[in-house]
């Protein structure tokens, strides 16, 4: 008895290897095992069944099936891994943005804090020697309440363009004159 032959050869390996890249990629673990096996399943079928032009069709194609459904799966654990990398990368820069938009925020406050609270002095000062007619001293006064005003602006525009001041050493360092 001759057993008819399918068209099935070598290249329709091919076929059942796309199959099970797709089954490996696209479905949860369980489910793509059950297709897989049910994928050399059919395979078993065409080549002990039906019969095929390839003696080795059901061996290298069960072979090939397993291995790119394995592909499949690494690939999807590959693009999970990338996108969960992808939003942690995100995350990362949204709260480091936070936090430098905070640091300035902290910057400006110390910065316009403490000059304020000079000019206020100052100016308070420089109105209690004109009333008592001390032009010299309060001529002094508004020179050096320009000086602060001046060094305040100067320091807004570092603090906003990324300038980091030395801590609290330097600042004490430069408000004690001021006091």
């Amino acid at each position: 008895l001759a057993v008819a032959t399918t068209p099935l050869n070598p290249g329709s390996v091919a076929l059942f290897s796309y199959v099970g890249f797709f089954v490996g990629f696209a479905y949860r673990w369980p489910i793509a095992l059950a297709s897989v096996m049910g994928l050399v399943a059919t395979l078993a079928v065409f080549q002990f069944g039906v019969g095929t032009r390839w003696d080795l069709f059901f061996h290298y194609g069960a072979v090939i099936v397993i291995t790119v459904a394995i592909f499949g799966r690494v690939e999807r654990l590959r693009q999970r891994h990338a996108d969960a990398e992808r939003k942690s990368q995100e995350e990362i820069e949204r709260l480091a943005t936070r936090v430098e938009r905070e640091r300035i925020a902290r910057d400006l406050h110390d910065i316009l804090g403490h000059t304020l609270s000079s000019i206020v002095l100052k100016s308070d000062l420089a109105q209690a020697q004109l009333a008592k007619q001390q032009y010299k001293e309060a001529k002094q006064q508004l020179a050096e309440l320009s000086e602060v005003a001046r060094d305040s602006l100067s320091q807004v525009r570092q603090s906003v363009s990324g300038y980091k001041h030395g801590g609290l050493k330097l600042e004490l360092t430069r408000l004690t004159p001021r006091l």
